[in-house]
């Protein structure tokens, strides 16, 4: 037996005065609006949405007359003939009531497995009072019925899709046979997998609520921006409907088009997220289909947000259009009176001025005219008379500033004529025929004139340019005479620079001859040869610089004063003399520069031939064996070095001296100087570093030699260190120390040995009489008295040797004992 199930409850609808409602209405649709509380662009999208698992079956009356709201939904649910899958929401204006009726146990049972508090207000209510608070009652509040039964009913479309909760009998276990050999084994693997697969399911469970809520999400998110889109729709409908021009009403036109088409894909992608089951398995392409999803709602979202600018901005120029215009109208209003005020006070007729602003008063008319049917039109014709009046208000203010500029030039000009005639006299200076300080001036005067003819006219923007002009000018005229002036020194300072650079290229050229005789007897000709022909193309300049110095001082002079060209001119000579002083320079070289190169040479060699004798010295000082067999090549190179030496001493000997040869012995000798002291250098270094370690090597086997005594006399390590001190002597004889460090680790290596075998073979006597304490004290003794007695000896052996390698050792009548 079907269960009836209905609601009521109590909205916030902020609408006008109840109307009284007929009885029940034939069915005609899925939405019948006869209360007109829902909007016509919302129709179709409402109609949309009742279609699905469930129809929905919405009816809006202005009152109920005083029935009860479930009474006359049963009435309308039987008079319908509505089936299992229909849904009935009522909705009345005037009592403010929704009402929802249905006969479907399954809905009712998915509406119970809702979350207590649903709708999030606090309150414990009935699942149906909650899942109609969640979805519609938001939205009614703000007076959108049309969005919350949208949202509603998608919302229990969504609600077929979904399982209901429901109990799961329990069934008797049977017991499996189980092996005797495993009997304790499979029960852990039982529950090992069990628990494994516990938590795969856990995991599965808890990755499938994040991307439930991720669903959830983005599907508010699409509901919201379908709203959205509808509200804008709507206040775009009146602009269209007031503003019928041509521009207002192509870009409303596209708005329209732009958001319904917008509407359209986001509707669709609400159907896709709302019909998405999330499933326990395959996680992964779920999470990457709803984050696809995601990114196409933040692109709508952005598309959205620029066509909502459009439609505000149009919504936003109906209000301001016609305010603006007014403001201009008054503004060119207070213009035209100023100008008329002004034209009177001053006697300025001002004819184009008033034309532009007459102008301008009737481009405002019209375009109040047109922004009553195309604001956009308006708009544009607006925007460039607002900046042509702000222009024409600014120059309004600058106005009595020009008019007191006319006033005063007179008396300006004739203040600057008489402070330029001083300056003149004090500087020495007149008119030239090619200056005249004084132009300036007179073209102020002329500029003076078309300004007054611009403002009689009303040009302001010329008198303006006209202002600027006089500004530059009496500018000009005031920096006449200190220019002049400056030009006059500079053209002082060039003559006399040119004046003795030709003095110094005449001594130059008196003393070249004895120079150049000198080089040629000193160097080879490509040394001094060069600057033959730099001698002769410094006669050709100095004789260009003579003549052009002669044709600019007549013009320089206080009779003449034609300083201008004379600048022109001696700006060309001072090129020309920039020229002649690379010429001049090599002209002097001609014997200094190769006489100064020679010395740096010898100072090359000096300190090449100094590093030779360092090293030389370095060896002597530390005995190095240079001429053995094993040190051929630095004997080699120091034979070499002297040769070298001896061929510069010839070539310095015998001139004219060719320098690039010169150089290349003087570097050859340089470079093996160098390598020669850093081989005497290296040899010094391993000399002494073999020394030393020939003292600590030879200082350990005497040490373990006396601890051992005889035991180790004829041992293997013994002579392997005797061989290797042989040979290291040998090696020093040679002079080859670095194969000497390399023998002495190997000696180093068979005293360590010895001492290694001398301990082993203490272990081994202490093993072989391990009960004859009294023995080994007297065998310690022994050893100990005979050690003493080693060293003793040995450091007798070493003050005789000591005393006879100084030589203070005297034997018979006071003669040294040869070492």
């Amino acid at each position: 037996m079907n269960k009836l199930i209905s609601l009521t409850l109590t909205l916030v609808f902020l609408l006008g005065s109840p109307v009284s409602a007929a009885d029940v209405p034939p069915k005609s649709g899925a939405v019948q609006d006869t209360a007109g509380m829902l909007s016509g662009r919302s129709l179709s999208a409402l109609e949309r949405a009742a279609e699905g698992p469930y129809s929905f079956h919405v009816l809006t009356v202005e009152s109920l007359q005083g029935r009860p709201a479930d009474a006359y939904a049963t009435s309308v649910y039987r008079a319908w003939n509505l089936q299992r899958e229909d849904v009935l929401v009522l909705l009345s204006e005037s009592d403010r009531r929704i009402e929802v009726q249905f006969e479907n146990p399954g809905l009712q049972r998915r509406l119970d497995a809702l979350p207590a508090d649903y709708d999030r207000d606090g309150l414990r209510e009935s699942s149906i009072d909650e899942w109609v608070g969640a979805h519609f009652l938001p939205h009614a509040q703000q007076g959108d019925f049309a969005a919350g039964l949208l949202e509603l009913m998608q919302s229990g479309q969504q609600l077929a899709s979904s399982v209901p909760a429901t109990g799961t009998p329990s069934g008797a276990g049977t017991a499996a046979g189980v092996s005797p050999g495993f009997g304790g084994l499979l029960p852990l693997l039982a529950g090992g997998l069990v628990l494994l697969l516990a938590g795969w399911f856990v995991m599965a469970l808890l990755k499938r609520r994040r991307l439930s809520a991720l669903q959830e999400e983005l599907t508010g998110s699409a509901k919201t921006l379908i709203v959205e889109i509808s509200r804008t729709q709507e206040a775009l409908t009146p602009i269209r409907e007031l503003y019928p021009g041509e521009r207002t009403s192509e870009a409303a036109d596209r708005l329209e088009e732009e958001l319904t088409a917008l509407s359209a894909e986001v509707q669709g992608r609400l159907e896709r997220i709302s019909g998405y089951a999330v499933p326990l398995l395959g996680a992964g392409s779920a999470a990457r289909d709803l984050e696809a999803v995601r990114a196409e709602l933040a692109a709508f979202r952005t598309r959205f947000e620029e066509a909502r600018r459009e439609v505000d901005h149009l919504a936003g120029l109906d209000r301001s259009i016609s305010e603006e215009i007014g403001k201009l109208q008054s503004k060119a209003a207070a213009a035209e009176a100023r100008v008329a005020e002004l034209s009177a006070r001053h006697g300025l007729p001002m004819d184009e001025l008033k034309a532009d602003l007459s102008g301008m008063r009737e481009e405002l008319e019209r375009s109040s005219a047109l922004q009553v049917s195309d604001l956009l039109a308006a708009e544009q014709e607006v925007l460039p008379l607002q900046e042509k009046l702000a222009a024409v208000r600014s120059e309004l203010d600058k106005l009595p500033g020009y008019l007191e500029e006319l006033e005063r030039l007179p008396s300006r000009i004739e203040t600057l004529r008489a402070e330029t005639g001083r300056e003149l006299a004090a500087s020495g200076l007149r008119p030239a025929e090619a200056w005249d300080p004084y132009a300036p001036l007179a073209e102020a005067q002329r500029s003076g004139e078309a300004m007054r003819r611009a403002l009689e006219r009303g040009s302001l923007e010329e008198a303006g340019s006209a202002s600027a002009a006089i500004a530059g000018l009496l500018e000009r005229a005031r920096g006449e005479a200190a220019g002049r002036a400056a030009l006059r020194d500079a053209v002082t300072g060039r003559l006399q620079q040119i004046e003795a650079a030709l003095t110094a290229y005449a001594a130059a050229d008196r003393t070249y001859p004895e120079e150049r005789t000198k080089a040629q007897a000193e160097f080879a000709e490509k040394h001094w040869g060069p600057a033959e022909e730099s001698y002769r193309s410094l006669k050709t300049a100095a004789a260009g610089l003579r003549q052009g110095l002669e044709a600019a001082r007549p013009l320089a002079s206080p009779q003449t004063q034609a300083y201008t060209e004379a600048g022109r001119l001696t700006e060309e000579l001072l090129l020309r003399l920039k020229e002649a002083e690379a010429l001049y320079a090599a002209v002097l070289g001609v014997y200094t520069g190769p006489s100064r190169r020679l010395q740096e040479l010898r100072d090359e060699e000096a300190q090449a031939w100094s590093l030779f004798r360092s090293g030389k010295s370095l060896a002597e000082a530390r005995s190095l064996p240079l001429h053995t067999q094993g040190n051929r090549q630095l004997a080699l190179l120091e034979r070499e070095l002297h040769g070298q030496k001896e061929h510069i001493h010839a070539a310095l000997a015998s001139p004219p001296y060719d320098l690039e040869e010169l150089a290349a012995l003087i570097a050859r000798l340089s470079s093996d100087a160098r390598a020669y002291q850093a081989g005497i250098s290296r040899m010094a270094e391993e000399k002494e570093q073999a020394e030393r370690m020939l003292r600590e090597v030879h200082a350990r086997y005497q040490a373990v030699a006396l601890r051992a005594g005889s035991r180790l006399t004829h041992t293997g390590y013994t002579r392997s260190y005797a061989a290797n001190m042989s040979e290291i002597q040998n090696l020093f004889v040679l002079g080859l120390y670095g194969d000497a460090l390399q023998r002495l680790a190997a000696a180093d290596q068979a005293v360590s040995q010895l001492d290694m075998a001398y301990h082993a073979l203490l272990q081994e006597e202490q093993r072989q009489i391990p009960d004859a304490p009294e023995v080994l004290r007297v065998r310690r003794r022994l050893e100990q008295r005979r050690t003493f007695l080693r060293r003793r000896q040995l450091g007798r052996r070493r003050w005789w040797r000591t005393l006879l390698r100084r030589g203070r050792l005297v034997a018979g009548a006071g003669r040294a004992c040869p070492p």
